[in-house]
């Protein structure tokens, strides 16, 4: 009896919730009939509701009384045809709120006629906006929680979407013709052996079947590294339209407990773990396909730097650095949305890869909210200076049809964002770029078709020669010479199986503690060569923890690590540092050090 009072109990709040919720996110559309003296002789519900249910004389008496010549004109005025106008009307409460009147039909003649009119409050239509941005924002938020996925399908385009739900944001997996879906996923992303159970999936989508449940065993949560068992659980939500879609959840089929760890060791191969937002690899393999796949859709290459990154870094330290860089990467993330997915490529470099944004305008929308958010973002931070960004843009098919063309030609236009001065962004046009574009690129190309490496060889034979007698000379005017010439801030040789640091030019740094050379880490990024060239330290920080702190404390950005000696047999290590900002390494620069490397070595036998 208890048990059942409590049950009772229940109902009666879960009713009483669920009363308050609707009411707190409906529209009431308060309907009467008023006659020539403006007496209302009927009304609905929400019309006796909404003031106070009270006895109703002339509707004027309701009206503010500085707007009541104007209301009555409204009336008298109506000629039969829809029409609608805002008034003040003071409700249940006394308050006046803006109402839209909109005056439907009359019947009767022109002296004794009803007319039938409709009332809507325009204040309580921003406050429901309110509340259900509201619930729409915690709902997003509680889903990023557990990193859920949701799809829908709509047989009046065609199309399924899979959107990924992340902390406050979602993220946009999958957009695209049914039927291409299935033989996408057909192609290698679901086993060989659920195809039919595939084939199942898109039937109960395209015949609208009420409740399912489809499993199969896929990859394409973890973007084709690892297959999990996954259900499609799906039904049908009709929209307001009338239109009917197909919606519903994707959930590991065994149960999280048992396989939710799969979700989160793919994130950490494929996320960039300081930013939340991809890495390097995943966002450059991601655009590259998308690039060469989609012929119909604009795809827009967007290359974004950070402003004034190093005097945030220089001032505040490299920790608070990252919790900039953290910021504007969730700020890219809500200003994207679903247009797009972001990465980081570089230190304080992101890249971002719209598709289907066609339009010029609608292009720059874009562009513009991301300068004005992250600008509004840092806007009282510091004194001195604004963190803003400097923005390149190049897009298929006007700008090229590969990646690398287009990625060259956005990069070439952050370029000339940051030359006129920063804080703004810029498309690739032809008329105005092409040639500047293309003198750059040749420019390049006369460096290394000049044998930059070998003239480099010979200069520095040369000095072997003239220290033939004084080896820790001929060192010496080595590494002063390539800091010189390659504008370095530190170049440093270390000796032993210890590696104590013999030789150091430029910039003193603390680095007694070189342990991290034999670590797993250091090791795989080296793989089978005898050298790392690390443009972006922190970029490596997933695959060698050690390495990347190690860098960090002694606030290298940038540096090329060339063993001395062999894997087998260590005798050294030799150096070359960026400490005062990142960049990436010349091809001819990593040349260069890894030939003084191996002369060193010749020198030290």
């Amino acid at each position: 009896m208890v048990l059942r009072r409590r049950n009772i109990m229940h109902s009666q709040q879960d009713a009483a919730f669920n009363d308050s919720y609707i009411a707190a996110h409906r529209l009431d559309r308060r309907k009467a009939v008023i006659d020539r003296f403006y007496l209302t002789s009927v009304t609905n519900r929400a019309f006796n509701e909404y003031f106070g249910n009270v006895t109703y004389g002339c509707l004027t008496e309701f009206v503010n009384p500085g707007e009541k010549e104007s209301f009555i004109e409204f009336i008298d005025g109506f000629d039969g045809v829809e029409t609608e106008k805002c008034f003040l009307f003071k409700n249940g409460n006394g308050e006046y709120r803006l109402n839209l009147i909109k005056l439907i039909a009359f019947e009767g003649d022109s002296v004794l006629r009803n007319i039938d009119i409709e009332m809507l409050d325009i204040d309580s239509i921003v406050e429901t906006n309110y509340k259900i941005c509201d619930d729409i924002a915690r709902e997003r938020l509680v889903m990023g929680l557990t990193g859920e996925y949701v799809f829908t399908y709509s047989g009046q385009s065609g199309d399924i979407k899979i959107v990924r739900y992340e902390g406050s944001t979602r993220e946009v997996r999958v957009r695209m013709p049914l039927d291409e879906w299935r033989e996408y996923m057909a192609d290698g992303i679901v086993v060989p052996e659920d195809i039919i159970e595939l084939d199942n999936l898109v039937n109960c989508m395209k015949t609208y079947m009420s409740d399912f449940c489809v499993k199969l065993t896929t990859s394409m949560r973890t973007m084709g590294k690892v297959n999990e068992k996954v259900k499609f659980i799906g039904t049908i939500h009709t929209k307001y339209t009338g239109e009917n879609i197909v919606t519903g959840r994707i959930v590991l089929a065994d149960g999280v407990n048992s396989m939710g760890n799969i979700v989160e060791v793919v994130d950490e191969l494929t996320m960039d773990s300081l930013t939340k937002v991809y890495n390097k690899k995943t966002i450059t393999e991601y655009a590259a396909k998308l690039v060469k796949q989609d012929t119909v859709d604009r795809v827009s290459i967007v290359i974004l730097d950070v402003d004034y990154f190093k005097q945030v870094n220089d001032r505040y330290g490299h920790l608070y650095g990252d919790k900039v860089l953290a910021r504007v990467a969730k700020k890219l993330k809500e200003v994207v949305g679903e247009d797009g997915i972001v990465g980081r490529i570089g230190g304080d470099e992101f890249m971002i890869v719209l598709k289907g944004i066609n339009d010029d305008y609608a292009l720059r929308g874009v562009l513009r909210a991301i300068r004005t958010q992250v600008k509004w973002e840092f806007k009282n931070d510091y004194e001195n200076f604004q963190v803003t960004t400097s923005i390149g843009v190049a897009f298929s098919p006007n700008n090229g049809h590969e990646y690398e063309e287009l990625f060259k030609k956005a990069d070439f236009c952050l370029y000339v964002a940051k030359e006129k001065g920063r804080d703004r962004y810029v498309f690739f046009r032809d008329e105005m770029h092409r040639e500047a574009y293309e003198n750059s690129i040749n420019k390049k190309d006369k460096i290394i078709n000049d044998g930059r490496e070998m003239r480099e060889l010979r200069y520095l034979t040369d000095i072997m020669i003239q220290y033939n007698n004084d080896k820790k000379a001929a060192v010496m005017a080595m590494l002063e010479h390539m800091q010189k010439l390659y504008k370095v801030d530190n170049i440093s040789i270390y000796e032993g199986k210890d590696l104590v640091r013999k030789i150091s030019v430029g910039t003193s740094i603390e680095d007694e503690d070189m342990s991290y050379v034999y670590s797993d880490g250091f090791k795989r990024l080296m793989g089978d060569k005898t050298y790392i060239a690390a443009s972006f330290v922190n970029n490596n920080r997933d695959v060698a923890p050690e390495f990347a702190d190690e860098m960090r404390k002694r606030h290298i950005y940038s540096t090329i690590h060339c063993l001395i000696g062999s894997k087998d047999e260590v005798k050294g290590m030799f150096t070359v540092n960026r400490m005062k900002a990142a960049s990436q390494w010349a091809e001819y620069e990593i040349e260069c050090s890894v030939i003084t490397a191996t002369l060193v070595n010749m020198l030290m036998q």
